[in-house]
């Protein structure tokens, strides 16, 4: 044996740290199974991180009473729960709606000292990114997420592709928890103005999620024919916020980026929004006919699902003409056109929102309303100084639905 334990081997004063395991305290069973059931119900199906039976039957046998890592990441999915929870034991004083899921989350570190990471360790940060974005301190999320991709890439999970055609459970979690964390980077990027993570580009092997169900996994791991899959929307929403990657890098550089792509050239930005615009164009033409935006569906997780893929759409598309609105260019009026067509988009889908799901909206869709809002208000303030004659009133009653919307959301 030519290892050397003093290299191989964790010494006595780092395995004493290591072995270290924090004593959660944990909500009463009935309240963990109403929170369980409102985080599935509300949740899963836009960031599906997690996989139901299996996550209820650990949570059943008590896995989160023996293994911290587990626990950790229930009382983070809790503390996400009880924001759409009126139960008086989730908040911390007594009716602060503001202080939802705070009594779980407190226990928590942000990182453990000298650890492996796990799956749990990456569902814990994904839950924990989503939770932080909706604190008075959203740009901690950023921290979550950038220990969960580097976790990931530590492990070289970001480099592994899917081995033949049958689900692996375990594979389709890395998976799962990988894009999750890299969408809730791209829309923190874009909702705070920060760049990408620059290895993601060129060093992506992950395959993506498998359009399967939760329950089906068990059963021959296969979508019955005809049956429309909740993941489809998963799916479609990770290669849009690929496209919107694409277009933070491109149209948002650094510097040394811009030398680097000589962007100079008045041809190369006009080609680069042809092609992002052609990319968007592909994209609509994918999305299955279940998720297809219609404001006259009847409330469903469809409908749900519909009402945020469309959103991040429009909001791409945004990001895509927004540098162009006020700039000397061809490309300035067709830009000004599409972005305050799509901010209108934006904002009656917000409206069936309000209207049919009457549901507290996650991050994916709060910030596209407000740059929405920003948008035509700018619009008709502008079109009032240059005298044109529109139909201010529309847009003012959609800047009200903007407002009505960030006043749901922020009631949590």
């Amino acid at each position: 044996n030519f290892r050397r334990h003093l290299v191989w081997d964790r010494l006595p004063w780092e395995k004493e740290v290591y072995d270290q395991r924090p004593r959660y305290v944990y909500p009463p069973s009935d309240l963990i199974s109403t929170l369980l059931d409102l985080y599935f119900n509300s949740v899963h199906p836009i960031l599906p991180v997690l996989h139901r039976p299996s996550f209820e039957r650990s949570v059943a046998e008590g896995l989160h009473l023996n293994d911290t890592q587990f626990g950790a990441t229930l009382l983070a999915m809790l503390g996400i729960a009880s924001r759409y929870s009126n139960d008086p034991r989730v908040f911390v004083d007594g009716d602060t709606t503001l202080s939802s899921g705070w009594i779980f989350v407190k226990q928590l570190e942000v990182v453990r000292k000298l650890f492996e990471p796990t799956l749990y360790d990456m569902q814990f940060y994904c839950l924990m990114a989503l939770f932080s974005l909706g604190t008075s301190a959203p740009e901690t999320a950023w921290l979550y997420m950038g220990i969960g991709i580097r976790s990931i890439q530590q492990r070289g999970e970001h480099r592994r592709k899917r081995q033949g055609g049958r689900l692996d459970p375990a594979r389709e979690l890395w998976n799962r928890a990988f894009w999750s964390l890299m969408s809730l980077d791209r829309l923190l990027c874009l909702f705070l103005g920060r760049p990408t993570d620059a290895s993601d580009h060129d060093q992506l092997k992950v395959d993506l999620p498998l359009a399967v169900d939760d329950e089906y996994w068990e059963q021959g791991s296969a979508q019955p024919v005809g049956t429309p899959s909740l993941l489809s929307y998963f799916v479609c929403h990770v290669r849009l916020y690929e496209i919107l990657g694409d277009a933070l890098r491109r149209l948002y550089p650094s510097k040394k980026a811009r030398i680097r792509m000589n962007t100079s050239n008045p041809e190369w930005e006009r080609s680069a929004v042809a092609e992002l615009d052609s990319a968007m164009n592909d994209w609509l033409d994918t999305v299955p006919d279940h998720l297809r935006w219609d404001p006259d569906k009847a409330p469903s997780i469809f409908l749900k699902q519909s009402a945020v893929l469309y959103t991040t759409y429009y909001s791409v598309q945004i990001t895509i003409h927004r540098p162009h609105i006020y700039q000397s260019t061809k490309l300035a009026a067709p830009s000004l056109l599409i972005c305050t067509s799509a901010a209108r988009s934006v904002l009656h889908i917000a409206d069936v929102w309000l209207e049919k799901v009457q549901e507290l909206p996650l991050p994916y869709m709060t910030s596209p309303v407000f740059i929405s809002g920003i948008i035509l208000m700018l619009n008709v303030f502008g079109s009032k100084r240059a005298g044109l004659s529109i139909d201010n009133n529309r847009d003012f009653l959609q800047v009200e639905t903007a407002f009505k919307f960030q006043k749901s959301a922020g009631s949590r």
